[in-house]
Order: C-alpha cells, then sequence, then structure tokens
C-alpha cells in the first residue's frame, strides 16, 4: 500500500471508514487506562495527539474471539499527525502488540483477540503531534470444539477471510 500525502501536500488522502460505521470524536482526558474512550468495531476514531508526548487511549469490549485489523492514519482536519504509534494492552497496561510504521509512518496492528477488555494507545512519534483516524475493522471468529467439529463459510470476493478457533481438550478430560 503507497500513502500519498494528506490534504496538506500535493495529493488530498481520506482515511478508509468503513461502510456504517459511526464516527466518534476522542475526548479529553483519556490518557489512562482508567480515563479510556470506549468505542466499539462499528466506529471510526478521530483524534489529536497534542501536546507532544500525549497518550490517547480507547477501550474496546470484545465478547467473542475477534480477528482484529486496527489501523492509525492521517487525520483529515487540523494538522495530521506526522508519525503515529498503535499499542495494545490488556486490563493490567500490560503491551499486547505493538506497532510503529506499519504502513509508512502509520501503524496497524493484525491480531487474534479472544473475548475481554483491551486497551488501544495512539500516541506519536518522539514528539510528533496532530490529527488522526482511528479505524479497527473486526471479524467475529468461529469457534469449534470436539463436539462440534464442523463448520464452514463461503467466501464471497477476493479479499474476504473466514477465521476459525479449534478448542480441543486434553487427553486428561
Amino acid at each position: 500500500f503507497t500513502r500519498p500525502t494528506t490534504a496538506h501536500g500535493p495529493f488530498a488522502y481520506t482515511p478508509p471508514v468503513n461502510p456504517g460505521d459511526a464516527v466518534i470524536l476522542e475526548q479529553e482526558p483519556n490518557d489512562t487506562i482508567a480515563q479510556a474512550n470506549p468505542f466499539t468495531c462499528s466506529d471510526t476514531v478521530e483524534g489529536e495527539v497534542s501536546p507532544a508526548l500525549e497518550d490517547d487511549i480507547f477501550e474496546l469490549v470484545l465478547t467473542g474471539a475477534t480477528a482484529l485489523q486496527a489501523r492509525v492514519d492521517p487525520g483529515t482536519s487540523g494538522s495530521p499527525i506526522g508519525d503515529a504509534r498503535l499499542e495494545i494492552l490488556d486490563p493490567s497496561g500490560n503491551t499486547i502488540a505493538f506497532n510503529d510504521d506499519f504502513n509508512g509512518l502509520y501503524p496497524q496492528i493484525n491480531i487474534l483477540l479472544l473475548p475481554g477488555t483491551y486497551y488501544f494507545l495512539v500516541d506519536g512519534f518522539s514528539s510528533s503531534t496532530g490529527t488522526y483516524v482511528f479505524n479497527p475493522n473486526c471479524t467475529v471468529v468461529t469457534t469449534l470444539d470436539c463436539t462440534n467439529s464442523t463448520g464452514g463459510g463461503t467466501i464471497a470476493t477476493l479479499d474476504q477471510s473466514d477465521f476459525y478457533v479449534l478448542n480441543v481438550a486434553s487427553p486428561d478430560t
């Protein structure tokens, strides 16, 4: 994927928004897990890292296994962030995943998450500040076990994927 510069450069760029997504605005303060802004998989978040070294934290609650693609793109208003980072945290604040510069200077994380509460931290590399668009894309994962060993789906387009989790009991149970 080659990213053109934002609307402030020679090309106009509009970050992707999934059809039907609600666009929500980041609400300060959200610098700690206790202050995290809630969002869902059907939301697109518009935010701003300012001042330098600020953390923006968002909370996602998943009720089932989920294949997640989370990405941060430059904002479409104000002064877009020049270099963003993205981190996924557990409820204790431990890092589960981190990315910086997947798409040029913008992060993307592709991960399988089990049911639970997760926190997404967006910040700027070094002293980078500016607006951003945080866009999660979730796919519910089908869980199979030994008593329900069949499952299936339909691949309707070339870029579509189906995801499965297989639970296998240990020989002692």
